[in-house]
């Protein structure tokens, strides 16, 4: 009798709902990857398309791209040498630097290139986020759904249509090659084959690049961590191969690079003065803000509505508020690490979301006065999509819903995903749009106010508008000392002297390294005639930032003024002369010695702010003017025209070119251009009467 084996009673387990990366993908019709890439960025360019039709924004456009000479002058091996060596604006972040400068040298200041360049960026993160995911999980649609929802959900407009946040796109699309080159490494190191140390080798190269863009990314080897768990399976599973020491061992080159980067920066927020002490924010405070910013964050995923440029930090601490945050955090983590083996997905997305956000949560370190910003989101949303995408879809096996309820309900989430973030990239058009729209939505938005006065005063000439925002400004955070440098800028436009200098000082008060507030004093004592207290001003502007560009040459024009006037007058011999007339006055008295060295001293301030700003037609102007007082007439003549090159409608240059020219005996060309200054300013004190003079005169033979 033969005996028949008892098969065993093996309980059933649920598969985990992911496909394996060993998973056979169909590679026809719409399952293509390359169909379903081309398909992602058609929709992101076609969601996206009206950015490019957005202006800058002001902001930190400005230090980043419109007002930073260094990027102004495009690519070079001195701008090169500047983007590895600058910590400027509290980053040490070279390849941004330098993207920046490539679009400069393309486009030069046109807005929508410097856009089309976050577009494009945008577009290639989101094709590699599904490949990545793909090559990680073999899930096709899943990865290719992840993906959507990141290229289009309205809490990533402000990474794209933001032109100074090209760091946070250009981090991403490093960071998120090297989760793609990642999988590689796993997958070959798992198969025991050589192209592995490749693989390794190229992760870490890209992570670098990464962190030279943002440093924000430095949490990324954590997120490695959770991958290699799920879906990587390298750290459990029937065909884990890899101990958990040697994951660890793997990731210590990037802790390191992300533990030197980080170092960096803390050191250059506190040289810039931007990290925020525990007097202004006690530590509470941070944890307790954290805590609400991250239930905000959920919120606006599922309902992203009233999104602003800047969200103020909150004046204190609701303590519903709080509970509710907690409750909600510690519930979601909860249920997360309770499937952290039946559904994985959902405590490693939960954990990438939580990981990421750590560092700009302000609870080490808070840098600056917002409570939270959509830019955070940018990667770390990616974890929350993935926890959806899976969890849904295992739900939706569960209950065995057919799949055009599946692929109609993801369409519909699209589609509202779609149509909000063209609304929002709407309030991106320009400044005025951006920060009314976040006056609008956000209270006591003190950085919406000091922007939006400050467009309506340097882009519409409404001073008195710019002064009714920049006083709004100063009532909700009366210890900011850039809102009042733009008050006093305002009022020093308005003709109200000693209104301006009491703002300035105050504006020194709060911020004594305020290199703005400095420069612009100077600028008063300069015109009241205190010269050196003005050239001290200046010092103290370029003792904070060496390559202000307007300092040097302002400094230029108090040194070149800096002697007795009216003693030089007399000591001349030319007492008709009224003080006003400089050009005519300098080339009377050219020979005296003790004139003489002022223009000596002057004339390396104009040549450095020409070395950091070359197109700055006033500084080639008033570097003609000194050597001019020098004697070095021909040299003189040469800056003059490059400052007419650069703007033709400068009536000063014209006349002192024609000063210059006379001294040069070329009579016929001095006379045309004293005529040019005439016509742009038919005023002018001194143009009219020299010539007459001329052509009253018989030419020398």
């Amino acid at each position: 009798m033969s005996k028949a084996r008892q098969k065993k009673n093996i309980p059933s387990v649920p598969p985990p709902a992911v496909s394996k990366p060993t998973a056979p993908v169909s590679a026809r019709g719409v399952n293509h990857p390359a169909f379903i890439a081309a398909l992602l960025v058609l929709v992101t360019f076609g969601v996206y398309w009206p950015v490019l039709q957005c202006d800058f924004v002001g902001y930190d456009d400005v230090p980043y791209v419109t007002g930073n000479w260094h990027v102004l002058r495009g690519l070079g091996w001195d701008q090169a040498d500047w983007a590895f060596s600058t910590l400027s604006l509290g980053f040490w972040h070279p390849l941004t630097w330098l993207s920046h400068m490539l679009d400069c040298s393309l486009y030069g200041l046109q807005a929508w290139g410097h856009h089309l360049t976050n577009l494009l960026l945008h577009s290639a993160n989101t094709v590699i986020l599904f490949l990545a995911l793909r090559k990680m999980t073999g899930a096709v649609w899943r990865s290719a759904l992840v993906a959507a929802l990141f290229a289009l959900h309205p809490l990533h407009v402000e990474a794209v249509a933001f032109v100074a946040e090209r760091k946070e796109v250009l981090s991403a699309f490093f960071g998120l090659l090297t989760l793609w080159a990642y999988a590689g490494y796993a997958a070959e190191s798992k198969a025991n084959n050589p192209a592995a140390k490749k693989y390794y080798a190229l992760t870490l190269g890209l992570f670098a690049c990464a962190l030279m863009s943002k440093p924000m990314i430095v949490t990324l080897p954590l997120v490695l961590l959770l991958l290699d768990h799920w879906p990587l399976q390298r750290v459990s599973g029937a065909k884990c191969q890899v101990s958990g020491m040697r994951l660890l061992v793997e990731k210590i080159p990037f802790l390191a690079m992300s533990v030197a980067v980080g170092l960096v920066t803390i050191h250059a927020e506190r040289k810039l003065g931007a990290v925020a002490t525990a007097n202004h924010f006690p530590f509470l405070m941070r944890a307790a803000n954290a805590a609400v910013s991250g239930l905000h964050y959920l919120e606006q995923t599922f309902w992203p509505v009233n999104l602003a440029v800047f969200y103020p930090y909150p004046k204190g601490i609701v303590i519903v508020e709080l509970v509710a945050a907690v409750l909600v955090l510690v519930a979601i983590s909860g249920l997360a690490l309770w499937g952290w083996r039946r559904k994985p997905y959902l405590a490693v997305g939960w954990l990438w979301f939580l990981v990421m956000l750590a560092l700009v949560s302000g609870v080490a370190v808070q840098v600056g006065d917002y409570a939270r910003a959509d830019r955070f989101t940018y990667l770390p949303l990616i974890g929350v999509f993935i926890a959806l995408v899976w969890g849904l879809a295992a739900l939706l096996a569960w209950l065995r819903a057919p799949n055009y309820l599946t692929i109609a309900g993801a369409a519909a989430v699209l589609v509202a995903c779609g149509l909000q973030t063209q609304n929002q990239i709407h309030n991106w058009r320009n400044p005025q749009t951006l920060f009314e729209h976040a006056l609008a939505v956000t209270p006591d938005n003190f950085v919406a106010y000091n922007n939006l006065g400050y467009y309506l005063m340097s882009s519409r000439g409404d001073v008195d508008g710019a002064l009714a925002n920049f006083r709004q400004a100063a009532l909700i955070a009366p210890g900011d000392s850039g809102v009042w440098n733009n008050l006093g800028f305002a009022f020093a436009n308005k003709g109200q002297a000693a209104d301006a200098a009491a703002c300035y000082e105050r504006a020194l008060q709060y911020r004594p390294d305020n290199a703005d507030a400095h420069s612009n004093l100077g600028n008063l004592l300069s015109d009241a005639g205190k010269l050196d207290e003005a050239v001290q001003q200046y010092e103290l502007a370029l003792k904070t930032r060496p390559d202000f560009a307007e300092a040097h040459n302002n400094l230029g024009i108090a040194l070149a003024q800096g002697v007795n006037v009216a003693e030089t007058v007399v000591r001349a011999g030319v007492a008709g002369l009224v003080v006003d007339r400089r050009a005519e006055l300098l080339h009377c008295l050219v020979h005296l010695p003790f004139l003489r060295q002022q223009f000596a001293d002057s004339l390396p301030e104009y040549q450095m702010a020409l070395r950091l700003k070359p197109d700055y037609a006033e500084a080639h102007n008033n570097q003609g003017y000194a050597l001019a007082g020098l004697g070095r007439f021909g040299e003189a003549v040469a800056q003059y025209q490059q400052c007419l090159a650069l703007n033709s409608n400068y009536p000063p240059a014209h006349y002192n070119l024609g000063c210059a020219l006379l001294k040069l005996n070329q009579r016929d060309e001095a006379v045309a251009q004293l005529k040019e200054t005439l016509r742009l300013d038919p005023n002018h004190p001194d143009a009219g009467k020299k010539l007459k003079e001329l052509e009253g005169a018989k030419p020398s033979p």
